[in-house]
């Protein structure tokens, strides 16, 4: 009888990088897994779970509106804490740093159960940069039976926490099996292919041939008030200077950025401001793009995997691997600074393009090695 993995997800970021794992769970003789939803970003978590063909067996609909972090935290770790119970699952998978996995794996180990934390060991090593994701993080590895770290410097850091070393397994960022999975689906269908062009057309207003596409997105709690106002300057200029670039920036829903985002820059030509894209237009686009620039985490991993230079508008990064493959830029959000790097890097051909032998963030089999730990494990 297959022992029983109960997987938990709330926002798009989660789907993305447990989708692997469970297609690795459903390949396992010895294990089978259950994905169960808090609802903490429903429309985009639907995006993701539509791109993957995954229907959750659980929804526990968390969300309300202008809830506090102290709520959310109280509801997930409350309606958790009765799935397992319910369920009684051999053990419980979380991804990353959101309040969906920090609150998930307490309400697990309120409930005994082990615990494994997949993407463990990013670090900024300042709890208000990302906040909460840093707080997050660092707490779940100390609960955590099972470190699942995407990469070398990932172990490093909680080494230096005290990690106990047998529970930290290096395996690759499963990131890099999502692009895999959805690149594959793109490639091998040409209707499919010619659908996304003839939507991302659309979303950009028409496309001419030779024309530099940026892909922006801006969504990072510390940069609500100035930073978002800093980088809405900063693209105000650029389109200034450079008429001939078109922005594709889907907008988070968040009205922090989307209201401030939508007032300033709605108005402008070449700036095109749409809804959140689902995961396979997103993979899509940065396939087509010649510029990414962004706060996002999972979206700096996701383009250096892909050859792109990444504009990251943050003052630290957990993800510093990409900086050694020259595509990984880390900038802030000062306009002047920013302008002078996306111009710098629009202006460099393809040929200009470094290359790096090895993607710092993994093979693409990272699922595949955290399924084969937890069979070990469980025995």
């Amino acid at each position: 009888m297959k022992k029983k993995i109960l997987l938990f997800a709330g926002t798009r970021p989660e789907i993305v990088k447990l989708a692997p794992v469970l297609e690795a769970l459903g390949n396992s003789d010895a294990l089978e897994g259950m994905l169960c939803v808090t609802g903490q970003h429903s429309t985009m978590l639907e995006q993701a779970l539509e791109a993957f063909d995954l229907n959750p067996s659980l929804n526990l609909q968390v969300m309300s509106e202008n809830q506090s972090l102290e709520e959310l935290t109280a509801r997930i770790v409350t309606g958790v804490s009765r799935v397992i119970k319910e369920l009684d699952p051999a053990a419980v998978l979380v991804h990353g740093d959101t309040t969906t996995t920090m609150a998930s794996a307490l309400a697990a180990a309120y409930n005994k159960k082990p615990i494994g934390h997949v993407e463990a060991g990013l670090r900024t090593h300042d709890i208000t940069a990302p906040f909460p994701e840093e707080i997050n993080r660092q707490v779940v590895s100390r609960i955590s039976n099972w470190n699942f770290a995407p990469t070398e410097l990932a172990r490093e850091n909680l080494i230096r926490e005290g990690v106990n070393l047998e529970s930290i397994f290096v395996t690759g960022n499963t990131v890099v099996d999502a692009l895999r999975i959805m690149n594959s689906k793109i490639d091998s269908d040409p209707q499919l292919r010619e659908t996304l062009a003839s939507r991302l057309s659309d979303n950009l207003g028409g496309w001419e041939s030779g024309t530099k596409l940026i892909l922006f997105t801006a969504h990072r709690r510390e940069n609500f008030g100035q930073g978002i106002e800093n980088l809405c300057i900063f693209l105000l200029k650029l389109m200034e200077r450079n008429p001939g670039v078109k922005i594709l920036f889907p907008v988070h829903p968040n009205p922090n950025v989307s209201n401030h985002v939508r007032s300033r820059l709605s108005s402008t030509q070449n700036i095109r401001l749409i809804g959140p894209l689902d995961y396979m237009d997103l993979v899509f686009t940065l396939n087509k793009c010649d510029l990414v620039i962004t706060d996002s985490g999972g979206i700096q991993e996701e383009a250096v995997s892909m050859g792109k230079h990444v504009i990251v508008t943050r003052e630290l990064t957990e993800r510093g691997e990409g900086s050694s493959t020259g595509f990984m830029h880390l900038v802030g959000t000062e306009p002047i600074a920013l302008l002078e790097l996306a111009e710098n890097l629009l202006s460099q051909g393809p040929e200009l393009v470094s290359e790096f032998e090895e993607n710092p963030y993994g093979d693409g089999h990272a699922a595949q090695k955290i399924i084969k730990a937890l069979e070990l494990a469980l025995g």
